[in-house]
């Protein structure tokens, strides 16, 4: 399949091209990061070989579309996502700032940040990479190499509405 392939199936509004880095197919079809873009129907491209998380830190754009690891930052979809669909994230994540406090005091030591997640739609939680940290493909290549790898840690991202929230809750 080829990126010129992609772009033609792409949605309406589609500005950027999905992919995510792992070690087998296996573990990066059942990944939780992908589980908004199957409720939008947003293809996402599987990328299982170990120097491809390398090859796509050094590629930023293909025909004027933007690359995106979807399991790297703050998931952005820009304009697949509706203006109704931003509102009610902002909403949640508002109405959440209490248990991502007490998150935060619990994980203080685990993880970079806590917050609400925008790209879990049946999964309790998930670990998302730093926009700037290195992806575990890219770790372990250095560190076969003998080369120090920087610390970092993960950000944690819970999806509100599965019940981890509310046993969360009344253990508070």
């Amino acid at each position: 399949m080829g990126l010129k392939a992609y772009l033609e199936r792409a949605k309406e509004g589609q500005d950027k091209i999905y992919y995510l880095t792992g070690e087998s197919y296996a573990q990066v079809k059942n990944s939780p990061h992908l589980e908004v873009f199957r409720k939008k129907g947003i293809e996402v491209l599987l990328l299982t070989d170990r120097i491809d998380e390398w090859l796509m830190s050094y590629l930023t754009d293909f025909d004027g579309k933007g690359f995106v690891d979807v399991a790297r930052g703050d998931l952005d979809l820009g304009n697949l996502d509706s203006e109704e669909d931003k509102k009610a994230q902002e909403e949640v994540a508002k109405s959440k700032e209490g248990l991502v406090e007490r998150l935060k005091g619990a994980l203080a030591d685990a993880v970079s940040e806590v917050r609400v997640s925008h790209r879990l739609t049946d999964s309790p939680a998930i670990l998302a990479i730093g926009e700037q940290d290195l992806g575990l493909q890219m770790r372990q290549i250095l560190e076969a190499s003998g080369q120090k790898v920087p610390d970092s840690k993960p950000i944690f991202e819970f999806n509100p509405a599965r019940p981890v929230d509310r046993k969360t809750r009344r253990r508070a």
